[in-house]
């Protein structure tokens, strides 16, 4: 039986993380959303401490010290341009922890299963699932941003292949008829002035000869 303390205190650190949500939703009150999900964190965390008998304390200890001393250095060092990346980069170590967490907690229900009902068994499966996209996103997100990975879109070569496959000749037939109705001495007038140069919209529009052009590029006025 979790006492009544403690579900006070989950309680407040919950409406506080909630506040801090809507304070960061505008420049003005960032700070302060900022520094009650930073209060909610710190008091739902040693509470856990307070109320449960936890096994592995010093290594709990050392990873709450090397975060802080990882928080603090990113604190000084990273500028202001390069908040997209840090807030992605803590986006994905979130969603990351979810996962792990959710994976073990997986591996203590398993021996249970006879037991253990199966919404528990789909919430944990749905956490690692929902944990492990938002790694897998925020760290591409995070590569991006940092340019370490290209811009462009990654198109992977199965569907390369599939979007070169030739199409049927039904498509192929709309499409040249399409393409014929689009292409003209007006379409390509205006493709010249962009360019300043002569253009063609497609094959079936350019003149045999250069004299002969429709699409010179125009004179200035």
């Amino acid at each position: 039986m979790i006492p009544t303390w403690v579900q006070l205190a989950y309680l407040a650190a919950a409406v506080c993380f909630i506040l801090a949500l809507k304070g960061l939703s505008s420049p003005r009150t960032a700070r302060r959303g900022n520094q009650l999900g930073a209060a909610a964190a710190v008091v739902a965390t040693v509470v856990v401490f307070f109320e449960a008998n936890l096994d592995h304390l010093w290594l709990i200890i050392a990873a709450i010290a090397v975060g802080t001393v990882l928080g603090v250095v990113g604190a000084q060092r990273v500028q202001m341009t390069q908040m997209p990346q840090l807030v992605a980069l803590f986006n994905g170590v979130g969603g990351g922890a979810a996962a792990l967490v959710a994976l073990i907690e997986l591996e203590e229900l398993t021996p249970f299963a006879d037991v253990v009902p199966t919404f528990t068994f789909v919430a944990t499966v749905f956490t690692i699932f929902v944990g492990a996209v938002s790694f897998s996103g925020s760290m591409v997100t995070f590569a991006k941003l940092q340019e370490l990975i290209t811009t462009r879109p990654v198109i992977f070569p199965v569907c390369r292949s599939r979007s070169a496959a030739p199409s049927s000749p039904r498509s192929r037939s709309r499409s040249s008829r399409s393409s014929r109705r689009s292409c003209g001495p007006a379409s390509c007038w205006r493709c010249s002035v962009s360019w300043s140069a002569p253009c063609w919209c497609c094959p079936s529009a350019a003149p045999t000869s250069r004299s002969s052009s429709p699409c010179s590029t125009p004179s200035p006025a």
